[in-house]
């Protein structure tokens, strides 16, 4: 983890995304109160947060074979800032921010339930970045990918984007229960299911990896959103979270935090 830029303040992050967006449709809609993006961008600038870049370990590997390259870090507070192609920019930063505004913590849970925590977490994140963008902003389909992708099928489906305009809310519940089927009972003869399948059993093996110490993470977010809730200064709450993310007891003397874990599941990502 290097060029670490901390983002301690609401206006701090508007700006940032603003910046960063490179597609005149999510600049556009950052800016107009009410709009989907606008909603998310609010609900991800209620706390500090920060941004990165993947640190060189090890140096002599290609950028996507770093221990670093598959950390789950939006869980513990930051967005890697990862160097992708223009049609695909904005979509992965709303997935990244998705994660992080449908995140919530609280200490002490059961192995059980933090799994499921983070299986619907992945789910909620998928469905702001694969789906739900398409079904608002169609014309960004164009921009993103050439092959057909699993939100085509509703996209061409004039029922499913009738009751879509008609209660989003319910059609967005119903499409999360679609993915947890086939997360856990693919259909034999669905490619875009087995996807989904087989990332769901590798976010299981991340879990896996985690079991002995995802409560310290739990905790200290806890902890973290309770003190910004509360109204304390933004700026003494991240500066002191930052400072436990990047301990020795957290980093073991490296650029990366939790170094085990980013090593264990990147091995298990690569496989």
């Amino acid at each position: 983890m290097k060029d670490v830029r901390v983002l301690y303040h609401s206006d701090d992050i508007h700006q940032f995304f603003h910046e960063k967006w490179h597609t005149p449709l999510f600049k556009q809609e950052h800016e107009t109160p009410g709009s989907f993006i606008h909603g998310v961008m609010e609900r991800l600038a209620r706390y500090p947060m920060f941004v990165y870049a993947l640190s060189e370990h090890p140096a002599e590997l290609p950028l996507k074979c770093r221990s670093e390259w598959r950390h789950f870090s939006v869980w513990w507070g930051g967005i890697h800032n990862y160097p992708i192609e223009d049609g695909l920019h904005d979509t992965y930063w709303l997935h990244e921010i998705a994660h992080k505004i449908h995140m919530h913590y609280l200490p002490d849970l059961s192995l059980s339930v933090f799994k499921t925590k983070m299986a619907h977490n992945e789910v909620r994140a998928n469905i702001a970045s694969m789906f739900e963008v398409y079904f608002r902003y169609p014309q960004l389909r164009a921009l993103t990918f050439e092959h057909e992708i699993l939100a085509d099928r509703f996209l061409r489906d004039g029922e499913f984007m009738k009751a879509w305009h008609y209660d989003a809310d319910s059609v967005r519940e119903q499409l999360f229960l679609m993915l947890r089927e086939a997360a856990l009972r693919p259909n034999p003869g669905d490619p875009y299911e087995h996807f989904i399948y087989n990332y769901t059993e590798k976010n299981k093996q991340w879990a896996e990896i985690w079991k002995s110490r995802y409560n310290e993470v739990e905790t200290a977010m806890y902890n973290f959103q309770a003190d910004i809730q509360s109204g304390a200064d933004r700026v003494l709450v991240m500066d002191g979270f930052m400072e436990w993310l990047q301990s020795h007891a957290i980093t073991r003397g490296t650029d990366i935090p939790f170094l085990d874990e980013a090593i264990a599941y990147n091995a298990v990502y690569q496989d």
